[in-house]
């Protein structure tokens, strides 16, 4: 089974974006009268026939859809400074989105060597993860901004910001409940200072550990997705 993506639909036709009609066509060989599978990012599955692939568009009709298709009963939120290798921050998306998380922002920190990003290719990478795992749910991804503006409006239940710097931090896989909505920040290759720390907690955040060892930013943000998409699968 393989998920192409189109939110391109009218009544009961769907038609592929041009990178992705060329995919399907081009490279998979699928025809006229085939059935392949579209999922539109919001969680709705379609069982497809391919009508028609003239002006190098696939369109086609809709023979069956399934909605809220992996569906959770909890959020994850992960808030990340990129790292300065392009390849490290790219495989963070790739296997955040494979492992499960509904939203991802970028922040700058003082200690931050990356204050840019290519948003749109990190909505490539996060798409073509979706469509590999085989998920319904296109993440939300919120372009790079300055960690005081993006704590301030941090939104989720439950707040956790990994911290180094404090031998008395709780692991976060002891603090997460279950069925609830969670946001956590994970700093740069310098850690986070100690006024971002302060100014965390002030906004109700709980410092925490992911793991007895040093990680790197991007395996941080990996293990963040893990423990908390395993909390809830206990």
């Amino acid at each position: 089974m393989q998920y192409f993506f189109s939110n391109d639909k009218t009544n009961d036709k769907i038609v592929l974006p041009r990178e992705e009609s060329k995919h399907c066509v081009l490279v998979l060989r699928y025809k006229i009268g085939d059935i392949i599978y579209v999922a539109n990012g919001k969680g709705t599955e379609f069982t497809c026939e391919i009508i028609d692939t003239k002006n190098s568009l696939v369109e086609l009709k809709v023979v069956d859809k399934k909605e809220k298709v992996g569906k959770v009963d909890y959020y994850i939120h992960i808030v990340i400074a990129p790292t300065k290798s392009n390849h490290r921050f790219e495989w963070f998306i790739e296997k955040a989105v494979e492992i499960g998380v509904d939203e991802i922002s970028f922040i700058e920190c003082s200690n931050s060597e990356r204050k840019k990003i290519n948003i749109d290719r990190v909505n490539k990478i996060a798409l073509t993860a979706m469509k590999q795992s085989l998920k319904t749910y296109l993440p939300k991804i919120n372009n790079i901004d300055k960690f005081s503006n993006v704590i301030s409006k941090t939104t989720q239940q439950n707040k956790y910001i990994g911290y180094l710097g404090d031998c008395s931090t709780e692991f976060l896989s002891h603090l997460a409940p279950q069925q609830s909505s969670y946001c956590l920040f994970i700093g740069p290759e310098g850690d986070f200072t100690n006024e971002e720390i302060e100014t965390a907690v002030n906004y109700g955040f709980n410092s925490v550990l992911l793991s007895k060892s040093r990680l790197r930013t991007e395996t941080a943000g990996v293990m963040g997705c893990m423990i908390l998409n395993g909390t809830n699968h206990e």
